[in-house]
């Protein structure tokens, strides 16, 4: 298992780009001191070496001539007053020449010692030259002195003709040793010359190294700066492309991974939810053939419905079914049948799911189906419910033209029809099965009166009917007419039930009002009058099943009056 700080990451990168700029300053650090170092050794050569050589050499050569011009005073003092007093200008003489040989010897120690320091040879080519100019003069001291000895032998003499002789003796070898010092000072001068152009070259070459090492370290640390910030950015962009992607919907996208590093691992978790995404589509889209999709949605997504535990609502029920269904399924063939009625189906879910309804399931030609929260607003529910209704009468009509060409007969129509029902109420809504085998539904006592509210269809030649509780919930959003009260098995006390009307037509509020009044009239128990307005009702409307169904019971009435405890509400009993 490799160590945390060899894992491929951004840290480390970043870690590795810092140590390697680190690293190339210490080399440019540890170059800039040698070469500092050199140049400090050049500028106390020049301090401690070649100066001091020329300085000594210079005095050397000053204090020659003080003791040069000493001999002469002396000479020209014996010739012109016979050398009475020779003493003063002996000791000076004398007092420059041990200055002048101190100086050359001191000049000579320096020499030395800076040739045992000096590291190249060429160097110590010309430490060896300036060497070997002093050790010259120091031996031309030695004959200097000898025709010295001479000079003051003649001078006690007082002999002009050997003085005169003395003194150009001296003269050349005094020459010689200027001779000699000048060509001393010049090797001097040349070296501290030599000394003081490579230390400027030394200089210049240390700010040209540094300047180089910088420019360098900055190219390098913006080249990996761009690499790394290249990599990670391109890969941050790649995956905010992805996200987006995700974010409209498409899971089909997966990115490839290029590093070992943290934009790797973030990829690779992201092909990890795009995978489980997918796995969710098509759990979402396989599911949703046989579940509602909006149930699937709601199981994926709030994990709370899976629960067994049911909650109480309340919600809208609707309960559709078809008329004639029997008798069409024994003049065709099963799979014939098959085809009809999955055709028949999906008109009806269609319109279930175009109005936020979910479809809980299907019973043969028969489809239950419900709105409520979570999946539609309370406030919204029963408007919802009788929009799908009357949107699914519409599109049975268009599927009653469709059968023909579905049936291979083209001038075949069977005469068939859909009953709805639409019921308000409280329900227990929740997941209801096996741990193997569940159903998200809703049970209750508004199920059972949608169920009943479809089944009176048959009685009142109705398509759509509802709850009161429906009616009052959809509002004047929904137009509808109050039919009757019934007393259906399963619900205790009586039920007032609305039908659900379409757009408006000629005639049709005339015919509506005539209904109402003569329904008021029915259950004031005025027979005949209200038999008169049913009767007003048909002429206006003449295929209004609930007028010609009330006339048929005032009919009944008015030949034999039910008793006093009539209270007005129909008893259905069974569906």
């Amino acid at each position: 298992m490799r160590p945390n700080f060899l894992k491929p990451s951004i840290g480390n990168a970043i870690f590795a780009l810092a140590g390697l700029l680190i690293a190339l300053m210490a080399i440019v650090a540890a170059i800039n001191s040698a070469m500092s170092q050199r140049v400090g050794n050049l500028i106390g050569s020049i301090n401690q070496t070649y100066v001091p050589v020329y300085g000594m050499l210079a005095r050397a050569h000053v204090r020659s001539l003080e003791q040069s011009l000493a001999l002469r005073q002396a000479s020209i003092d014996t010739l012109a007053r016979g050398g009475a007093d020779l003493d003063p200008f002996l000791d000076a003489e004398k007092t420059a020449g041990a200055a002048a040989e101190v100086e050359l010897a001191g000049a000579r120690a320096v020499v030395a010692a800076q040739a045992r320091r000096a590291e190249g040879g060429e160097d110590r080519v010309l430490l060896g030259r300036l060497d070997a100019h002093i050790e010259e003069m120091l031996r031309g001291r030695e004959a200097y002195a000898r025709d010295r000895s001479e000079l003051l032998s003649a001078l006690r003499r007082s002999d002009p003709v050997a003085i005169q002789a003395a003194l150009v003796r001296l003269d050349a070898a005094r020459a010689v040793q200027n001779e000699r010092l000048e060509q001393a000072r010049r090797e001097s001068l040349a070296f501290a010359t030599k000394a003081v152009d490579e230390t400027q070259e030394s200089g210049r070459s240390v700010i040209r190294l540094t300047l180089l090492t910088l420019a360098f370290a900055v190219l390098l640390g913006l080249l990996m700066a761009y690499i790394v910030t290249r990599r990670l950015v391109g890969s941050v962009r790649r995956l905010v492309l992805a996200t987006e992607q995700v974010e409209h919907g498409r899971y089909d996208g997966e990115l490839a991974v290029t590093s070992d590093d943290e934009i790797g691992r973030l990829t690779r978790a992201f092909n990890l939810m795009l995978a489980e995404l997918r796995l969710k589509e098509k759990i979402r889209e396989t599911f949703g053939r046989y579940l509602d999709p909006k149930v699937v949605s709601g199981l994926l997504e709030r994990p709370d419905l899976v629960g067994h535990a049911g909650d109480r609502r309340v919600m809208t029920i609707l309960f559709v079914d078809m008329r004639g269904f029997t008798r069409l399924s024994g003049e065709v063939t099963p799979t014939l049948l098959i085809t009809i009625l999955n055709r028949y189906l999906t008109v009806l879910t269609d319109e279930v799911r175009a109005f936020n309804g979910i479809v809980d399931k299907y019973t043969g030609d028969g489809v239950m189906a419900f709105w409520g929260p979570p999946f539609v607003d309370a406030a919204d529910q029963a408007r919802l419910a009788c929009g799908a209704a009357v949107a699914q009468l519409a599109r049975f009509e268009a599927f009653r033209h469709e059968l023909p060409d579905l049936m291979g007969v083209r001038h075949y129509a069977p005469d068939l029809g859909i009953r709805i029902g639409i019921a308000t109420g409280e329900v227990i809504a929740g997941n209801v099965g096996s741990p193997v085998a569940m159903n998200y539904t809703v049970m209750g006592e508004a199920v059972n009166i949608a169920s009943r509210l479809e089944g009176l269809n048959k009685i009142y030649g109705t398509g759509v009917l509802i709850s009161d509780a429906t009616a009052r919930m959809a509002g004047p959003s929904v137009r509808t007419r109050e039919i009757d009260i019934v007393r259906v098995q399963g619900h205790a006390g009586f039920l007032p039930v609305f039908e659900v009307l379409g757009s408006a037509s000629t005639g049709q509020e005339e015919a509506l009002s005539c209904y109402a009044d003569a329904l008021l009239r029915y259950r004031k128990r005025d027979w005949a009058d209200a038999a008169r307005g049913f009767e007003a009702c048909l002429t206006l409307r003449p295929d209004d099943g609930p007028a010609a169904l009330m006339l048929s019971r005032c009919t009944a009435f008015l030949a034999e009056p039910p008793p006093e405890s009539w209270d007005g509400v129909f008893d259905v009993g069974a569906k």
